[in-house]
């Protein structure tokens, strides 16, 4: 019960978030920046980046209210990333390996994709985090002990 209240809710409400700012970055029409190589290409979408903060510190936020510890609040600001990764795992790699593996440039792309949408989004999610991984887990914590003094 603690990881789903530590962890997968506000998790949940980071994703939330991050999906809501990509869709608003969409129907706003804001530009992404695409930097192109000779088999791939990195791309930078640079307004959800910048807003990506947000989402990473709506689930390390939630998470330090339900009481969890700094370890699981990453883990919860982390959650938009690591959805990526896993869509992008369960995606590419069956369709590398499907393909032919004697190319290095299947992997080249599938790095570059995790660069894109994994690693890169991965440091405005903790920078919006971080005011939120000191201090106490406070929630489970002073309710026992306030109820523990007030019935003494």
């Amino acid at each position: 019960m603690d990881r789903m209240k530590q962890i997968m809710i506000p998790a949940t409400a980071a994703m939330a978030v991050s999906g809501a700012i990509q869709v608003g970055c969409y129907f706003l029409g804001l530009r992404t920046f695409v930097f192109p190589t000779s088999n791939t290409a990195v791309v930078f979408q640079w307004p959800w980046l910048v807003a990506l903060p947000l989402a990473g510190a709506t689930g390390a936020y939630i998470a330090r209210r339900s009481g969890a510890s700094p370890f699981r609040r990453v883990i919860a600001a982390l959650a938009p990333a690591w959805l990526l990764m896993a869509t992008f795992a369960a995606l590419s790699i069956p369709a590398i390996i499907i393909g032919d593996l004697r190319h290095a440039a299947n992997w080249v792309g599938f790095g570059a994709m995790l660069l894109s949408w994994v690693a890169i989004p991965a440091v405005p999610l903790v920078l919006g985090a971080s005011p939120f991984l000191g201090g106490a887990e406070t929630a489970r914590h002073t309710d026992h002990t306030h109820s523990a003094a007030t019935s003494a």
